[in-house]
């Protein structure tokens, strides 16, 4: 059973056949406005590509009835700003640019909630949120101090390696300390994660495996 408009099921043969139904209009009826651009505050720009046209109602078509992506902004793509989107949008949208129907009507936009998408529909993510200060820190860590090698001799320690990323299990050498387990990384990038290993290294060059990767967090200054 396919989608159902006006009471009638429509399978995906007739969507596609309403498909090629809404090309062969576009192209008789060339003569008119190939694109337009909607009166200020309404909506019409289904596909999110700044331009109002064919492809428009093309991809309500998609969405509809062959399994199309979902729009970005449904409210862009409701022609009639009922709350609902339907073939009936796809064919007044044609009828507008081709035929000079009726002008799509305001869009129902939603206010932005601050989480990270375009809910308002401009073009713009959380425009009118607060924006996060950007900011650096520095942080002190220290370990235990190794006093014995694999075999429970003596270490002849020269060295710890501080290594340190953005990604898990991908840190770059950050600096080598000696004479104390321990060292202060500077100028940290705050809101980001930064993963921390340290490595012991013997006189004559050799690294130890690395310690249990920690991850360092600050989001506020």
């Amino acid at each position: 059973m396919g989608p159902v408009v006006g009471g009638k099921s429509i399978s995906r043969e007739l969507a596609r056949s309403a498909l090629g139904v809404l090309l062969a209009f576009s192209a008789i009826a060339a003569t008119g406005r190939a694109s337009a651009a909607p009166p200020t505050g309404v909506t019409a720009d289904c596909n999110q590509d700044h331009h109002v046209d064919i492809a428009d109602a093309i991809y309500v078509i998609n969405y509809l009835f062959l399994g199309g992506a979902h729009p970005e902004c449904s409210s862009q793509c409701d022609f009639h700003g009922n709350g609902t989107v339907d073939l009936a949008d796809a064919i007044s949208l044609l009828q507008w640019l081709m035929l000079g129907g009726r002008a799509p009507k305001p869009a129902l936009l939603s206010a932005e909630i601050c989480d990270g998408k375009d809910n308002n529909c401009d073009g713009e993510a959380d425009e009118v949120c607060p924006k996060p200060v950007p900011f650096k820190y520095d942080v002190t860590l220290e370990w235990e101090a190794v006093a014995e090698d694999v075999f429970g001799r003596a270490a002849a320690l020269a060295a710890y390696r501080i290594y340190v990323g953005t990604v898990p299990a991908q840190g770059n050498l950050y600096r080598e300390v000696s004479g104390c387990a321990c060292a202060t990384l500077k100028d940290l990038q705050g809101g980001a994660s930064h993963y921390v290993t340290v490595r012991a290294v013997d006189r004559n060059g050799i690294e130890s495996a690395p310690s249990v990767e920690v991850e360092i967090l600050k989001k506020e200054p």
